[in-house]
C-alpha cells in the first residue's frame, strides 16, 4: 500500500511526510500545484460537455 502510494506521488513530483506519536501516526501528501497548459486550458469549465 505505502510503497505503491510513494511511487505514485514521486511520479507526480510531490513527497509523503510522516510524524508519528506513541498514540498515532500521520501521513501527509504533498503534492505540486497543478498548472494548466494552453493545450489542456478549459476556460469556461465545461469541457466537451456544452
Amino acid at each position: 500500500g505505502l510503497a505503491l502510494v510513494a511511487k505514485i506521488v514521486g511520479e507526480h513530483g510531490g513527497i509523503i511526510e510522516c510524524d508519528s506519536t506513541p498514540r498515532a501516526t500521520t501521513f501527509r501528501v504533498l503534492m505540486p500545484a497543478w498548472k494548466e497548459t494552453a493545450l489542456g486550458a478549459d476556460q469556461d469549465g465545461e469541457g466537451d460537455r456544452k
